[in-house]
């Protein structure tokens, strides 16, 4: 990410509009983001020497071992949902959430067994799911993309920055 930030402002310029809708009236309105403004996500906790973090699950109390994922990774579960769109067709509804998770959690309660991993996802309760999901994102290093932005009515809109078309190809 960061990476990327600093190829479109080195190359486009700092300045990046993005359209946002204003919460109280619904209506669509531009911001301008000062890329250059963007902070480093302070690392708040560090992973032990395996590269894994422990969490524990909120609903089930289940201690886990959690990773992050590797670009290989997350292309192979791009891939692996693209295949089994094209096969399925419209009926198809996306897994990679679970996916993600299958490749993240890597121990429960010392059990480090994928089949059972896998089982244990499938009955892992939502609120857990976003838990780890809200976790991991935390203890990835990156820049923080979340930015807080005044609509025209006054109220404040939360968002992060959507890395678009028009963020690698912006309207000149």
């Amino acid at each position: 990410t960061a990476i990327m930030l600093f190829l479109r402002a080195t190359g486009y310029g700092k300045d990046y509009p993005i359209s946002l809708i204003d919460p109280l009236t619904g209506d669509e309105f531009e911001y301008v983001v000062d890329l250059s403004s963007l902070q480093v996500k302070e690392i708040t906790e560090m992973p032990d020497a395996n590269g894994e973090f422990n969490f524990e699950l909120p609903r089930s109390k289940k201690q886990i071992k959690i990773k992050l994922l590797s670009p290989e990774e997350e292309k192979n579960i791009t891939e692996v949902d693209e295949k089994r769109k094209l096969a399925y067709g419209e009926d198809y509804i996306s897994n990679r959430l679970t996916m993600r998770l299958e490749k993240a959690i890597v121990e429960i309660d010392g059990n480090r067994d994928k089949s059972f991993i896998a089982n244990f996802i499938q009955s892992l309760p939502a609120f857990d799911s976003l838990s780890v999901r809200s976790h991991l994102i935390k203890v990835e290093p990156g820049v923080d993309t979340n930015i807080k932005v005044k609509a025209p009515s006054g109220e404040i809109v939360q968002t992060s920055i959507p890395f678009g078309p028009n963020f690698f190809w912006p309207k000149l």
